[in-house]
């Protein structure tokens, strides 16, 4: 189950976004919200981390789990701010990414960088939302559905790497999480329901 892969203009955008904040603590910025429904993505903190580690001027570290896409990126543009503007510009107005815009619940998108942490220390390689997390009917009662595609792990340590790791995401959230694993899910009409709506947290 691969995530829909980044694209160099949306990449454009979160760097744009990245060094035009005052404040770089993005939880909840109205900014950070709104470049997530224009774009229809739940990991913009997640792309905004990895613009961290690219600083040379900042001394936190950043997040280095999907480095390689945002380097180039970076090198390309921090010192260029005049070119990096006006093509952000291009790109929101000629290609109106996300002009189908999905639903993108607060719920996600404020708890990223616990979430990039959490799956780095679990090998997690992807990590995906679906159903009612990812629509308009999310309430206060309901669970939180997730798929998780684990890198290699020895067989003595999936299974407490599984529940650690399902607990812990019930630990951020305050509620109930389903977790699935991807390589476990076998039934058609299950895989096409997720597939319809399933949106990339982490990978």
């Amino acid at each position: 189950m691969k995530g829909k892969r980044w694209t160099r203009e949306e990449l454009i955008l979160v760097l744009d976004l990245y060094l035009n904040l005052p404040d770089k603590k993005y939880n909840n910025m109205p900014k950070v919200q709104e470049l997530a429904q224009l774009m229809g993505r739940t990991s913009i903190v997640m792309r905004l981390l990895n613009f961290v580690a690219c600083d040379p001027y900042r001394q936190e570290k950043g997040l280095v789990g999907g480095l390689s896409k945002c380097q180039p990126i970076w090198d390309e543009f921090a010192k260029n701010r005049e070119s990096l503007r006006r093509e952000s510009e291009r790109i929101r107005g000629e290609k109106k990414i996300g002009s189908n815009q999905q639903f993108i619940n607060n719920i996600l998108t404020n708890c990223v960088p616990k979430i990039a942490s959490l799956c780095e220390r679990h090998k997690v390689k992807r990590l995906y939302a679906f159903g009612s997390v990812t629509t308009d009917r999310f309430n206060n009662q309901s669970d939180i559905d997730l798929v998780v595609d684990f890198k290699e792990i020895d067989l003595v340590d999936y299974v407490d790497n599984y529940f650690d790791l399902q607990y812990s995401l019930e630990d951020i959230f305050g509620r109930k999480v389903d977790l699935l694993e991807d390589k476990a899910i076998r039934n058609p009409i299950l895989r096409k329901n997720i597939d319809n709506s399933k949106q990339l947290i982490y990978g």
